[in-house]
């Protein structure tokens, strides 16, 4: 579903600077605060970078249980899967990473940071674009400091990266989410609402968000806010990872559709508003 706006070019510039710059992590966190997005250039070293593309290739050579592949024909790949961390050792490796986690606390604001899970993509070919959409429809969990941190290891320039509503985390709206294969809205929640054309002209006043993405940089948002994947009319190559964490002041939910991954379908009791367990949502950092 994409709107008739104009996209707004978006490069984060001044932060070109070393990540272990407190000045430069405050602006970052005001950015993020602001937006409820974020790129932040640099943001992974040559070892992460190197530990991001051994967890790719591990996550595409050894798919799970939850994998698919969206693309409509054999030529194409849009492959998806989930919650690889628990069998991809280099996946869990970039997960639980120290200095990584460090960065992102200070950026979203949070004092503990909680494990949810992965989501790798791969497109090739001619890939399907990606529906505006936020990803808390999706999740049994909720709350203000609940994030995702984008990465890939392959540059990806603005026809192909993803476009941002800056502040639409803020709208107090939860939006019936998209099929991702053929972008029809799946509506079987009343607590949530239609994303219209006027409801996202409305949002969308300061205008769109794309990132200019190089290998090493690191994209992070909150979860409400809106956000699609573009599609240029050269064929397609991209892989990335998404981390999602869960910060201070979660609680589960079962206010969700079709969630990813279906953790109270593996054995997690799903307790409205209760506290995310340590066994589904493992502490990886605390201040």
């Amino acid at each position: 579903m994409i709107f008739g706006l104009i996209l707004v070019r978006y490069v984060v510039e001044g932060l070109e600077e070393s990540m272990d710059n407190d000045e430069i992590l405050s602006e970052v966190a005001r950015t993020y605060a602001r937006d409820g997005v974020v790129l932040v250039r640099n943001f992974l070293d040559l070892r992460q970078l190197r530990v991001l593309v051994d967890s790719l290739d591990y996550a595409r050579a050894n798919p799970g249980p939850m994998s698919t592949d969206l693309s409509s024909n054999e030529e194409d790949e849009f492959f998806i899967d989930f919650l690889t961390f628990r069998r991809n050792p280099y996946m869990k490796e970039l997960c639980t990473d120290t200095e990584i986690l460090k960065k992102l606390a200070i950026i979203v604001g949070t004092h503990e940071i909680r494990m949810f899970h992965d989501a790798v993509f791969v497109k090739s070919g001619d890939a399907s674009p990606t529906p505006w959409h936020q990803d808390r429809p999706h999740y049994l969990i909720e709350g203000e400091n609940n994030f995702s941190i984008w990465m890939s290891p392959d540059d990806v320039s603005e026809n192909e990266s993803l476009a941002f509503v800056p502040a639409s985390h803020k709208c107090e709206k939860i939006f019936h989410p998209r099929s991702f294969r053929d972008a029809s809205e799946i509506n079987d929640n009343s607590q949530f609402v239609t994303l219209t054309e006027d409801i996202f002209d409305e949002l969308a006043t300061q205008g769109i968000k794309v990132f200019n993405f190089k290998a090493g940089d690191a994209i992070i948002f909150d979860n409400r806010t809106l956000h699609s994947a573009l599609r240029s009319r050269e064929l397609a190559h991209r892989r990335a990872i998404s981390i999602r964490y869960v910060g201070d002041g979660a609680k589960l939910t079962t206010n969700f559709i079709d969630p990813h991954p279906p953790l109270h379908h593996m054995g997690m009791k799903l307790v409205d508003g209760g506290p995310p367990s340590d066994v589904w949502f493992p502490l990886v950092y605390s201040q």
